[in-house]
């Protein structure tokens, strides 16, 4: 007899390196990596309102502004609008938009009542410079490895990769295995045993604990 510790040595020192093969990234769940993956851009790419609200310049409300005349709206999925006077003024904007120039700090609709053109925050609420913003870059630069090869394929890997436009991933290849079960007294699963037999069920535990 020999010890587990010796058992599993004997079978590590048999490991073999199968190569690796590309594979759209919908087939490369439970994959093992073959290569980094690195952010494409910063992430966020761009200074990334997190809440529906008003976007306003800090300063403004730090010198006493309470009411900001509404100059328009910043939906998401748009280039960032420029407008010539800010002074004093909000606009409306969404989860998600870029934030543009003029404005740094991000009110929740919660936080604010709307009529004629103008946007109040309302009394007593806490104000930050910055607020409800995910400023570009703070997750990772462009360059950035984000996931080191050898890493198993897992959900939150499979956004990551999606995320700096892997389509195609470089994966390690699966080994081929071959199952054999023997034994007289075994049934396949679809027959009914005599009464002095079995049905096998090893060769589907294996089966099953060997899949991707």
């Amino acid at each position: 007899m020999i010890s587990v510790a010796e058992a599993e040595q004997i079978i590590l020192s048999e490991k073999r390196d199968f190569g690796t093969e590309e594979v759209p990234l919908r087939l490369a769940f439970n994959r093992q990596l073959a290569e980094d993956l690195v952010a494409d851009r910063d992430l966020p790419p761009y200074n990334r309102v997190t809440m529906d609200g008003i976007a306003i310049n800090y300063r403004d409300w730090e010198t006493g502004t309470a009411t900001f005349r509404i100059l328009g709206i910043q939906p998401a999925g748009l280039a960032p609008q420029t407008w010539t006077d800010t002074t004093n003024g909000c606009i409306e904007i969404m989860t998600g938009a870029a934030m543009p120039e003029g404005f740094d700090t991000v009110v929740r609709y919660e936080d604010i009542t709307m009529d004629n053109g103008r946007a109040t925050i309302a009394p007593q609420r806490p104000i930050t410079q910055g607020q409800n913003i995910h400023l570009q870059g703070t997750d990772k630069s462009a360059g950035a490895t984000l996931v080191r090869a050898g890493k198993r394929m897992t959900p939150a890997v499979a956004a990551i990769a999606a995320s700096v436009g892997k389509s195609c991933l470089l994966v390690k290849n699966n080994p081929r295995v071959v199952m054999l079960t023997t034994g007289s007294e075994l049934r396949d699963v679809l027959e009914t045993p005599e009464p002095y037999e079995i049905r096998k069920s090893n060769n589907y535990m294996v089966a099953a604990a060997l899949h991707p």
